[in-house]
């Protein structure tokens, strides 16, 4: 998406320019200001989409779970981590023998 609205604002900057320099009534003036307006939003969307994934990845990051050695373990199968006191893994299904 954040691609898509850059190469939007390049051809839109590329369409201003190419309309600025062979302006010859004001019909081609509003169209280069309404190119020049259509740059500036598709850049303005990137930087939104940029940082909006950046802040759901961080969000994603916060709320993991955290684990402790002490009170949990890895599964052999999914490697997941479960209680240490699991007899069977919540993910997989895999019964957890005791060491």
């Amino acid at each position: 998406m954040k691609v898509i609205l850059y190469i939007v604002a390049g051809l839109s900057v590329l369409g201003w320019l190419f309309t600025m320099a062979n302006a010859r009534s004001a019909i081609h003036e509003i169209y280069g200001a309404v190119l020049f307006l259509c740059a500036v939003v598709a850049l303005a969307g990137g930087a939104i989409v940029s940082s909006i994934k950046t802040a759901a990845a961080e969000r994603r990051a916060d709320t993991a779970p955290p684990v402790d050695p002490k009170t949990h373990v890895l599964c052999p199968d999914c490697r997941e981590a479960v209680k240490m006191d699991a007899k069977k893994c919540r993910y997989c299904g895999t019964s957890l023998v005791p060491q």
